[in-house]
């Protein structure tokens, strides 16, 4: 971040006050609406995005809360080691009973950029490990795009095709799916500079076929 230590807290401090006015505002509206919201908690939809800070679901799709469950990690991964997203599958599917699980990807992600870099960054290198694997699945098609910027969006996109396909494979969403549950899992692309999301059209439900090797028994 920009700036000195003062402007820094000056900053953190309009962070506050302006919480004040948002609080001010809804409550003027409405006066329930935060004993209301504190009430209950049953999002529909579970939405795993990345951490970039110009991705804003609520804000974008206009949604208030009790709605979208958000989770957020770098370049919107399916890691089935990540034992944080796989809690928050847990709680979403199990506990929550969402419908709905979107994976939102977006344009201008540096995190797959830096995924098709041969230098070394840290730890994270590890963490996109799993982006790399996707590049090379698809480097053909990929390395046939001439223009860098569409090849970067068309990654992004891939990306995010591919985690859906994982995600499905998982063992949660299979055991929801095998007692029943009308769980639907979507990809999803935001054009950071349009501000337009778009469906990737890679809906999956109980009724989409997979390989049997990502099929499990499970007691009844």
């Amino acid at each position: 971040m920009e700036g000195g230590v003062d402007e820094v807290k000056a900053l953190l401090d309009s962070m506050l006050e302006n919480n004040k006015v948002y609080v001010k505002e809804k409550t003027d509206e409405d006066p329930t609406y935060f004993s209301e919201m504190f009430k209950v908690h049953k999002p529909k939809i579970l939405m795993i995005t990345c951490v970039d800070s110009r991705v804003l679901p609520h804000e974008m799709t206009e949604t208030g809360p009790n709605v979208i469950l958000m989770f957020r990690n770098i370049a919107n991964v399916i890691n089935p080691g990540d034992i944080s997203l796989m809690s928050v599958l847990n709680f979403a599917i199990e506990m929550l009973n969402v419908k709905h699980i979107i994976v939102l990807g977006h344009s201008c992600c540096q995190s797959v950029i830096t995924a098709t870099q041969l230098e070394y960054h840290g730890v994270i290198d590890n963490y996109l490990f799993t982006v790399k694997n996707v590049y090379q699945s698809h480097k053909k098609e990929l390395d046939e795009i001439q223009d860098v910027e569409r090849r970067f969006v068309a990654l992004m996109e891939i990306n995010v095709k591919e985690q859906v396909s994982t995600l499905v494979r998982m063992p949660l969403v299979q055991k929801a799916w095998a007692e029943g549950k009308d769980l639907q899992v979507h990809g999803w692309f935001l054009d950071v500079e349009s501000g337009r999301m778009r469906d990737l059209n890679t809906s999956m439900d109980r009724n989409t076929k997979i390989d049997n090797i990502f099929h499990f028994k499970f007691s009844a």
